[in-house]
């Protein structure tokens, strides 16, 4: 398995967001109409950050490898 490690990008803001929901749903908020209130403002607030770099993070990939 290769694991690689990238900064944040514009096209990472549903990545983003669906990360933030899983983490409170796992922390035990689990009412969906606060999840998508609290996801719909999140993204409104992240998508400028985001575009012009005040937000930075970043994204950890794992890319399954063939067995040789």
């Amino acid at each position: 398995m290769v694991i690689s490690t990238r900064p944040t990008a514009n096209e990472d803001l549903t990545l983003i967001c669906q990360h933030r929901v899983a983490m409170f749903c796992d922390g035990g908020r689990r009412q969906p109409s606060e999840l998508k209130k609290m996801e719909r403002s999140f993204r409104e607030w992240l998508k400028p950050r985001l575009k012009d770099g005040t937000y930075f993070g970043f994204i950890v990939e794992a890319e399954q490898q063939p067995r040789r």
